[in-house]
C-alpha cells in the first residue's frame, strides 16, 4: 500500500521534508489534485510529482 500526498504547499512541505516519515514514506508528492489523478491514472510523463525525501534536492516545477 502507497500514501500519496497532494496540495502539500509551503511551511507544511518544509517541516514535513525534514520527518522520518517523509524519508519512509512510499508514494509521491503532488501539487495539486489533479496532478496526483493524472499522474496515478498513467497520463502524465512522471514529472508531476515527487518522492517526498527527493523534494529537498528538486524543487517541483
Amino acid at each position: 500500500m502507497r500514501l500519496h500526498l497532494a496540495e502539500v504547499k509551503g511551511p507544511v512541505m518544509d517541516r514535513l521534508q525534514h520527518t522520518e516519515f517523509c524519508h519512509e514514506m512510499t508514494g509521491q508528492v503532488f501539487l495539486s489534485t489533479y496532478d496526483a489523478w493524472q499522474e496515478l491514472r498513467g497520463d502524465s510523463d512522471g514529472s508531476l510529482s515527487r518522492r517526498c525525501a527527493e523534494l529537498q534536492m528538486t524543487p517541483l516545477r
